[in-house]
Formats: structure tokens, sequence, C-alpha cells
């Protein structure tokens, strides 16, 4: 790489990668690397792999269901892993209208039949922060032939505040970052050496990439062929004529590989509203200050987040900072734009379209949509052009004047992903925006990286201490991007009292627990793995229509009609919760538990059959006491156990 900005994607060299062959580099050092690096980044879960797993008890529990029905399913029952018949009791859930995590569960199946759930849940984590240095190593050392710079490039990606904040949240099919980096290592050598081989090995990483999440699946459609037109610019009609056959065949491999699970998503699907309204995806996209403020976990100066952010709706799963790309990143980064126009254009320019789709449809900061003053003129022609895209849109926006009337003569920012919520197939499924940051993340390391290398061309003496800088720069980042040990903690995987009573239960009966906040989470839904009785509720990204026609009925609990509705489902446990009704998770607005401790007092069909405590399953939270709000549902209490009579 010249130093001049010479630009590699006018011509493909078949030996463009040049020097020392792939098979003399020792990447099982490498790889020892980031092991001892993931170890140290996930501390201490490596001393809970059998009992625990990251992060706050919520989402993590349904992906570790998730994983632990996939064997059950296939090995136990002999059954489709896409169908359970005692989730959402009698209707039966269909896996297939939540995320894809096919090569997650697919990948951890032989440790999964060894060592069960937990285990293999840990490791997909712990596999991730390793294949995601390894990847990110590799595809920097293929663009430098530098360790130094690869070596940070990966820990960089690894240990990113993006990956940390998804493995906190529990999101299986997001933290698995690392098919992106192999995918685009293989992109580049089948561009560079124009081999059938590579354009196969490039196929079978997007796949792994887009069976990991359809977040990932629709991120490959539009970032790798953004990626392609960037890197190939200036030579169109040389790439179709010599690396149009490996690119071909990847397409195809891809396709082949992701179709049946698309199809599998789309039939499952059918019938059912598989959509957001604007208002719910806006809580989920990301906010500007989210690239430049550090994350809430981290070690040293999360707190002093959450204070400067104040309020944090949503938490878990919105956390300030998740985008964060570190002031050492951005300033190697800026350097490498500065100094080299294809950089800037491609790395640059794919990093930047990425940050964009991150924000969401409108742009936001401090977790508040913004707003800017002007003539009335400007909100009156916004609104008429909004309501109108809108009369055609496929999926049109509801109550679009709801976003202008927040604030008198202010105007919003509209972003692309407005339109392409809109107007694209599929996307108004989308409701995590920020999960786009991903692109935004590894485009920055990527510059990083190149910007450690064009300064030691640029300089001799700092090539005769690269080693001291590789050291320097590597502690560097990990103070600055630190969240061990665990800020978030990890959670119990154990039964509750409550658990082990129903399972010595004799006889049918289905359970349902509230208020509803109670029965729509992970734990409640992992539930059934201990006591096995079926469940009228369960958690995912789109509920069967059975259930939403259902739940503003059963927000009246516990009058008649909610009560109708349980005998016509089986129900004969309900587990309550009361000290979640002051806390502000009631089903009804003001609703308190003294009012429905009189209701309850007056239905002669329930019967209170125990009191008994939870016990705390989280484990070294040092986020949660600091979070500004009201009592978390997660956090536990006592629980009501009323039968109902038939």
């Amino acid at each position: 790489m010249s130093t001049k900005g010479d630009d590699t994607s006018v011509a493909f060299p078949v030996n463009a990668a040049g020097g020392q062959p792939w098979r003399r580099h020792p990447t099982a050092g490498v790889a020892l690397f980031f092991s001892l690096l993931s170890l140290v980044a996930t501390y201490p879960l490596v001393g809970h792999l059998f009992d625990a797993i990251p992060g706050l008890p919520w989402d993590n529990f349904n992906w570790l269901f998730d994983v632990w029905w996939f064997k059950e399913a296939i090995f136990v029952r002999g059954t489709s892993p896409l169908f359970h018949p005692d989730i959402f009791y009698p209707t039966g859930y269909a896996f297939g209208t939540s995320d894809a995590v096919w090569a997650n569960k697919l990948l951890a199946l032989p440790i999964l039949l060894w060592g069960g759930d937990v285990l293999a849940y840990n490791l997909i984590v712990l596999g991730s922060f390793v294949l995601s240095g390894l990847g990110a190593y590799l595809l920097v050392y293929l663009l430098t032939r530098r360790k130094g710079p690869a070596l940070l490039a990966g820990a960089i990606f690894a240990m990113s505040p993006f990956r940390t904040a998804a493995v906190a949240a529990g999101w299986l099919p997001t933290f698995p970052t690392q098919w992106l980096a192999f995918s685009l290592v293989a992109l580049e050598l089948t561009l560079r050496r124009r081999r059938l081989r590579h354009g196969l090995l490039a196929g079978i990483f997007l796949a792994l990439h887009a069976l990991t999440s359809w977040y990932y699946t629709f991120l490959a459609a539009i970032f790798v062929p953004l990626y392609l037109l960037l890197r190939c610019r200036r030579a169109p009609r040389k790439l179709l004529q010599a690396v149009w056959r490996p690119l071909a065949l990847g397409a195809a491999v891809t396709g082949v590989l992701v179709a049946p699970a698309f199809w599998i998503t789309l039939r499952a699907g059918s019938g059912a509203h598989l959509a957001w309204s604007l208002f719910d995806v806006e809580l989920w996209a990301a906010s500007l200050d989210d690239f430049f403020v550090p994350s809430i976990y981290h070690t040293l100066w999360g707190n002093a987040t959450l204070l400067w952010h104040g309020p944090v709706p949503a938490y878990p799963w919105y956390t300030p900072g998740m985008l964060y790309l570190g002031w050492i990143p951005l300033t190697l980064a800026l350097w490498a734009l500065w100094h080299h126009r294809r950089h800037r254009v491609l790395w640059g320019g794919w990093a930047l379209a990425g940050a964009v789709l991150a924000l969401g449809p409108t742009l936001h900061w401090a977790g508040e949509r913004v707003y800017l003053q002007g003539p009335p003129q400007i909100q009156y022609y916004l609104y008429r052009v909004l309501f109108t895209l809108s009369r055609f849109a496929p999926h049109p926006l509801e109550a679009p004047q709801r976003l202008f009337y927040a604030v008198p003569r202010g105007f919003f920012i509209p972003l692309p992903a407005l339109l392409a919520h809109m107007f694209v197939p599929f996307m108004a499924s989308i409701r995590w925006w920020v999960r786009f940051g991903l692109v935004a993340v590894l485009g920055v390391v990527v510059l990083a990286a190149l910007g450690v290398d064009d300064l030691w061309r640029r300089y001799p003496r700092l090539m005769r201490r690269s080693n001291i800088m590789t050291v320097a720069l590597l502690l560097g980042i990990i103070v600055e991007f630190a969240a061990f040990p665990l800020t978030f903690g990890l959670s119990r995987v154990a039964p509750q009292p409550v658990d082990r009573w129903l399972a010595a239960q004799p006889g049918p009966g289905a359970v349902i627990q509230f208020p509803l906040i109670k029965s729509k989470n992970g734990p409640a839904l992992y539930s059934y793995v201990f006591h096995r009785k079926p469940l009228a509720y369960g958690f995912g990204s789109f509920y069967p229509p059975a259930w939403q026609a259902a739940e503003k009925t059963l927000a009246h609990f516990p009058d008649e009609s909610s009560l109708a509705i349980l005998r016509q489902w089986g129900v004969r446990y309900i587990v309550v919760s009361p000290s979640l009704y002051d806390a502000g998770w009631a089903d009804q607005p003001k609703e308190s538990w003294a009012r429905v401790q009189r209701r309850l007092e007056g239905q002669r069909a329930l019967h209170l059959a125990g009191n008994f405590p939870e016990e705390p399953l989280r484990m070294g939270d040092k986020v949660t006491p600091h979070v500004q709000g009201t009592r978390l549902p997660f956090e536990q209490g006592d629980v009501l156990v009323y039968e109902l009579q038939p």
C-alpha cells in the first residue's frame, strides 16, 4: 500500500496480497491472543460457564430458551424446532416469526448436545469475541501486511461497545459480528485473485452472516453491494470481465443457503402483521451522541454517562453509548481519511452510510428527536410532502402529524431510513435500526488500523518502535472500552421456588403471569424448562394474533371477561407479582396493588394456592442501581399463585 493514496480498485492483480502466503501466517497464535482477550473482556464469565449467562435477566433467557428448544425438539421430541405447541398455549408459537439465529444454533450444536444450553450460549458469546477479533485482524492484515495494525483492529472490533451492549442486552442475533468481517476478507481475496474458491468462501460467510440475524440479512443486502460499488468504482468493466464468475458463484451460494430459512419466516408470518409503527421504531434508533459518548457499561466512566444522559428510557435495551467509536480509533481513522482519498471514499463512505442508517428515521440527540426552528412554511411543506408520500407508501405512517406538533413551528430532520421504512419491502419489520451501526463500527476499525499503518510508513522512527507502539495502543484501547469485570453482571440460570412448586403439581393446567410485563420476558419463558407446564403467554418479536386480540381484555384482570379468556385457554395457575403494580408496571394506568387485591378477594373462582419468594438472579450488576427511573421489571419480589377454578 503506497502512502500516496494509490487506488488498487483500478486493477485486480492476481497476487495483489503479495508477501507471505496465508498458510505460513501464525493464525493459531493470533487466535490464542484473542481467546485470552475474550476471557479478560468477559470476566468473570469463565467461572460460570455452566450456571449463568451474561447480562440482565431478560432477552438473554429468551434466546437461551430458543437454543434449548432447538435441541429438545429435534433430539428429544422428534419434532420441528420451528413451532412450540406449549408457548402462547393453546395457539402455539411459530419461532419463524422471530429473528433468525440458524447459524448460531447449528454451529453450537455439538456443544449443545454435550454440555447443554447454558454452556452452548456462553461459548457462542466467547466465540464471537475470538472470531470477531480474528476476522478484523485478517481483514486488516490483508490490506496492510502488518501484524501490529491488524492486532489493533481485532482488539477494537472485539471489544467495541456495540458488541458489549449486545451481550449485555442478551441479543444472541446481534453479538456474533464475526461473519461480516470474514465476508469482507473473502470478497477482497475474490477481487484480488479472481478464484472461484474465494467466491465460494465469500458466499458461505455471507450466508452465515445473514443466518445469524434477519437484521444482518438486510445489512448484507445493502452494504455488500455498496462495498463492491465503492471498491470497484474506477474499473466496472474490468470487474465484470475479471471477477463476475466467482462473485456470481458467491451470490448463488448465499441465495441457496439463505432462501429456505427466509421462506420459512415468510410462511410462519403469513397472515400476521409483521411491521412496526414509526414511533415504535424511533425508540430503538441511535442518537447522534451515541457515537461519541462512552457506553454506560464502561468500568470507569459509565456512571458519568448515565448522569449526563439523565433518565434512561427502556433500559437495558436502549443503552447510551452503544455505538461509541472511541477517541483513539476515531483520531487514527481521521488521520487515514485526511491522507488517503481511497480510504476516504471506500471505508469512510461505507462507515458513514452505516452510521446514517443506524440513526433511524429521524435525527435524535440524547434519545430525543431533534427539532429545528424556522418559518412555519417549512413545517407545512414538510408535512405535505410526508403526508403525500405516506398515501402512496406500501407501509404508510400512522398519524404523521404527531411528528410535527411536539414543538411549535419546529421541524424534524428526516433521514433515509424514513423512506426505507415506508417503501422498501420488509423494511417496516425492522425495529432496531441501531444494529446497522455495525457497519460504522467496522469501517472505523479498518480506518484506524490503516491510520496506524500510514503513520509507520511515513515516519521510520515510529516503525522502529512499532512493537512498543502496538502494546501502548492496545492498552489504550482496553482502557477506553473496558467493561470488566462485567459491569452488567451475570444472570443465574436456576428454577425459582414457584417453578419447583408448579413442577410438582399433577395434571394439566396452563400458566400465566400478571401484570403482563411479568409474562412478556425471557425468564418467564425459560421457566417452562423447569416446570413443563404450558404457558398461556410467550416472548418474541411478533406475537400471535390471538394473543394480541386478547391482550386488552387481559389487562383488566381479574374481572370476569379476563377470566373467561383464561378458562378458554386452559389456564389453571395465575402467578401475580404485587410489587410490580406499585412500581408502575400495572396493565391499567394508575392501577395499584391494593385495588387489584380487593378485586382478587371478591373473585370466588380464584383460590390462593401459595406465596413464594423470588430468588435473585442477577450477579455483579453495577449499572442498574444507578439507572434513574422506576423499579425495573426484572427485579425480584414475592409472587402469589392463584388457582383458577373451571
